[in-house]
């Protein structure tokens, strides 16, 4: 079912260019957007057989209400109605991006507790109400070229879920809707903004849903379903074994040099590099340790985009710099779940990283390694303890999107871009680095450190530089 909203159509608006300039060149100012009343409301699942619950993860509800929101670039164009027939489609399989969240008195079980020991929880659960409420959707249609992928986008073109509210009221009421898509169409191309809530899905599992609604918007087949238990995942914790506990495990769970004192104003550096320029990178690397005759250990042998890219802006610092990242463990237990878990399953890891390229590089992937554990995650919850997120975040969605698979024209492989919002969001951090995919297999980063550390950072790359105000 698709219901729609129209306004006035002799309404004009003018959309305001993201308050960002590039300090190597002099400030152009951008022409204004104008474009005929937005085509929005709400697209609902094409087949309902009843409202259900899934009751969220214990880490989940500790950041449900937390937006996440992306933009991805298309060439080719696609047609407006049929995407709303593609979505309700897509909401078929994925019942839950059509919900809404809730809070419910449900009897579960404590996820810091041995198996063993049955100890229910009494307290409200933060659940998702899958009651076919629909998704957010909405048109908007330009005169103009499409903006640059590249550097902080404009807000406009995205319709955030924060803006209806995810928390559920005080009476009871479900919240708002906890998926929203905008497609923006231009003379070149077209961008699709995405905002979705945290305790919906993480990047990974929305990369999946995006991927069905492309293969629905193609005619084709999207494979098996995923799976929604949250809570097993949260029994898999519980099997953890006091004897498998290791001690290098503190040694991912606390970055222990303080952040360095810079000046508080940032920008962001943006860069692109292709799969052929990483592997050169990477080789340039693996040459430096040989030429010192200096031997190669698993993490040196088995260096990635992601490694390279945070050490290239980290190396900026001229000193070592804790961080923490976040990471995905779902595959740590797909054996066990027996499919992909669609929900949130990521987790944090807390480091230092030296002061020189390579080694920042080699620590990267080290770090990585030691982080791919079953024991591992199933200590950190039981603990009760996270990393302080005292240095620079790490955001690496290199591995989430798999951008290849969301096509919906065939060999049409999409940009993504993010908001100038987050940026804003992260001016009181003490830096943000994103990592993400790129058509040809490498890697786009987007990054907001002081403004000092970004000029080091261009004068060794030659990246872009976007002071954020």
């Amino acid at each position: 079912m698709f219901t729609e909203q129209f306004g006035s159509p002799s309404s004009t608006a003018t959309v305001e260019a993201a308050a960002v300039v590039k300090e190597v060149a002099p400030p152009v100012e951008a022409p204004p957007y104008v474009y005929r009343p937005p085509f929005t409301g709400l697209v609902q699942a094409a087949a309902h057989e009843g409202d259900f619950l899934v009751p969220l993860g214990l880490e989940e509800r500790r950041y449900a209400f937390e937006p996440m929101d992306f933009a991805l670039f298309f060439k080719e164009k696609m047609k407006a109605e049929r995407m709303a027939d593609a979505l309700a489609q897509a909401l078929i399989a994925f019942p839950l991006c059509a919900g809404r969240f809730v809070l419910q008195e449900l009897e579960t079980t404590q996820a810091r507790t041995p198996l063993t020991i049955q100890a229910s929880d009494p307290k409200p659960s933060v659940c998702i109400l899958c009651n076919n409420a629909g998704a957010g959707w909405s048109f908007l249609d330009y005169t103009e070229s499409m903006p640059p992928w590249m550097g902080p986008l404009s807000n406009n073109f995205i319709d955030f879920v924060s803006d209806d509210g995810l928390e559920p009221p005080a009476d009871g009421r479900p919240g708002g809707p906890i998926f929203k898509a905008r497609l923006s169409s231009f003379i070149d191309g077209q961008i699709l903004g995405v905002s979705f809530a945290q305790g919906l899905a993480d990047c990974k599992s929305i990369g999946l849903f995006l991927r069905t609604w492309s293969y629905m918007y193609r005619g084709e087949d999207p494979g098996p379903p995923a799976l929604f238990d949250r809570l097993e995942l949260d029994d898999l914790f519980r099997r953890i074994e006091p004897g498998r506990v290791k001690l290098d495990f503190a040694l991912l769970n606390k970055s222990r040099t303080p952040m360095p004192r810079l000046a508080p104003e940032k920008s962001v550096v943006a860069f692109s590099w292709s799969a052929k320029e990483i592997q050169s990178m990477i080789k340039e690397i693996q040459d430096e340790r040989k030429s010192r005759h200096i031997s190669l250990d698993r993490a040196g042998k088995n260096l990635e985009a992601l490694d390279i890219a945070c050490a290239a802006v980290l190396h900026g610092f001229e000193t070592t710099v804790p961080v923490h990242m976040w990471l995905d463990y779902r595959s740590e237990f797909v054996n066990a779940l027996g499919g992909f878990l669609f929900g949130n399953a990521r987790g944090q890891i807390a480091f230092d990283t030296p002061p020189a390229y390579e080694d920042a590089a080699e620590m990267m992937r080290r770090r990585v390694f030691a982080a791919h554990s079953q024991d591992f995650w199933g200590w950190q919850l039981m603990q009760g303890t996270k990393p302080d997120p005292t240095g620079v975040t790490i955001f690496p969605l290199l591995d989430d999107l798999a951008l290849e698979d969301i096509c919906f024209h065939p060999g049409d492989v999409p940009r993504i871009g993010l908001p100038l919002c987050l940026w804003e969001e992260q001016m009181k951090s003490p830096g943000y680095i994103a990592v993400l995919p790129e058509p040809s297999g490498g890697c786009h980063v987007e990054a907001l450190v002081p403004r000092k550390v970004a000029l080091q950072v261009s004068k060794k790359i030659g990246c872009e530089i976007f002071p954020i105000r």
